[in-house]
Formats: C-alpha cells, sequence, structure tokens
C-alpha cells in the first residue's frame, strides 16, 4: 500500500468532465470574474477531489471482482491487492463527507441538494442499474445536466428548461454513439441507432428552436468530444503505467 495508490482512486483522467460546471458558471454568470474564479476553485476541491473521489473510490471496490478478471483493470489498487476493500470503504467515506461538508459550509443547501443527487444516481448505478442497459445510458446522462445545473447554481441562476433539456439530449446521443463504437453486446444494434437518432433529432430540434444558446450547444458538444477522446486513450495509459512501475 503506498499514497500513490489511494491517489489513483481519485481518477484523475475523468476531472475533464469538470469543465462542463465551469462553462456553465461562467455561461450563466455573463463572464469570469475574481470571485466566481474562486468559486470555482473552491468547488473543484469541494466536488471534484472530495466528493467524486469517494464516489470513484466506491465505483472500484464495486467493480474489483471484475476489474481483476480484466487484462488491463486488474492492475488498478483494489484488484491488485495495493488497497483493501475496507480501506478504500474508509479512504471514501471520508471524503465524501469532507465533500458533503465543504458544500454546506461554503455553498449552502442548494449544493448539498445536488452532490446528495450524484451520490444517489452513483449509488444507484453501482448496486447494479450499470447492468441494466438503456437505463445505465440514462442515469450516465443524467450526472452531464447535473454538472450543468452545479454550474448555475454556482451563478445563482436557473437554466431554462428547453436548453436543459437540449444538453442532457445531447449528452444522450453521444452515449448512444459511443455504446455503438464499443460494440457492447447487451445494446442491441437496431434499438441504439434508434435512440441514437432520436437524441440527435430532438437536440437538433431545440438548437435550432433556440438559437440564442447555440454557442453553448457547440462549446459543451466539443467538451463531451474531448471527454470521449480521454475515455479512448485512458487504457493504452494505464497499461503505460502499469510498464513504467514495474520497470
Amino acid at each position: 500500500m503506498a499514497f500513490a495508490d489511494y491517489i489513483r482512486l481519485l481518477r484523475f483522467r475523468y476531472h475533464l468532465s469538470f469543465v462542463t460546471v465551469v462553462i456553465s458558471a461562467i455561461y450563466f454568470s455573463g463572464g469570469l470574474t475574481i470571485g466566481l474564479a474562486k468559486d470555482l476553485a473552491l468547488l473543484y476541491l469541494s466536488f471534484n477531489l472530495l466528493l467524486y473521489g469517494g464516489i470513484y473510490a466506491i465505483n472500484a471496490i464495486t467493480d474489483a471482482n471484475d476489474d481483476s478478471r480484466h487484462p488491463v483493470k486488474k492492475m488498478r489498487p483494489i484488484p491488485a491487492g495495493k488497497i483493501s476493500k475496507a480501506g478504500a470503504a474508509a479512504y471514501a467515506s471520508f471524503l465524501i463527507a469532507s465533500g458533503m461538508a465543504s458544500a454546506y459550509f461554503i455553498f449552502g443547501m442548494k449544493a448539498v441538494a445536488i452532490y446528495s443527487a450524484f451520490i444517489a444516481i452513483n449509488i444507484a448505478y453501482s448496486a447494479g442499474l450499470k447492468k441494466v442497459p438503456y437505463l445505465a445510458l440514462l442515469l450516465n446522462s443524467s450526472t452531464h445536466l447535473m454538472r450543468l445545473i452545479l454550474g448555475s447554481t454556482i451563478a445563482n441562476v436557473t437554466p431554462p428548461a428547453g436548453l436543459a433539456g437540449g444538453y442532457w439530449l445531447m449528452a444522450i446521443s453521444i452515449g448512444t454513439a459511443w455504446k455503438a463504437a464499443e460494440n457492447r453486446k447487451e445494446y442491441s444494434g437496431l434499438a441504439l441507432q434508434t435512440a441514437n437518432a432520436l437524441a440527435i433529432a430532438l437536440t437538433a430540434a431545440l438548437l435550432f428552436s433556440d438559437p440564442e444558446h447555440t454557442a453553448f450547444y457547440v462549446a459543451f458538444l466539443a467538451i463531451e468530444m474531448a471527454s470521449a477522446i480521454s475515455f479512448v486513450i485512458a487504457p493504452f495509459r494505464e497499461k503505460w503505467l502499469h510498464i513504467f512501475e514495474r520497470s
């Protein structure tokens, strides 16, 4: 067991998703100010490092048995035996409790409510709903929407329903395309293509009916694509890291 193994549980390669929160906060605030930059820095520590660090640790625990049978994922700290499940559970509890406390004292009850929603979604996902194909896809996409709402909350703005709905549909369409690229057997081709086409059509309809927010959609589409690319290269990076550690 080493400090570096606990740091790996924080999964920094997934932290690109925080850009959604940043863009949302800046967009709804009408620009970046020193005060907003300070709030975003504190939010990153509270939300990404503490709360989601704990959530990632829980995911690592629930995925450990499956990871142990994977040629690359078996190198992760828990399946590799570098961190025990009990140790990871204590670590996750500390991080989540610290994240919730910081949310309350820095940002108030609205942030606590949003954090709680993230925890509920991730627990439901890890508890078994990730094995229900299309429901799992909706749950994954909903966390993107929640990041949008978190950013707007920091800006003290409620996002328009149409804009939020359009962004969620865009996240769903990218998620379905991603599943198609993975050729996951639990997702049938026709159903997946139909879901993707429907999500894209509805996103496009909302985009063109709301030209005021076109730049918003384009910015977030770029973020989603960058995030997808990071997921593609992540396994190669993890394998390289393991080789480096052994050398």
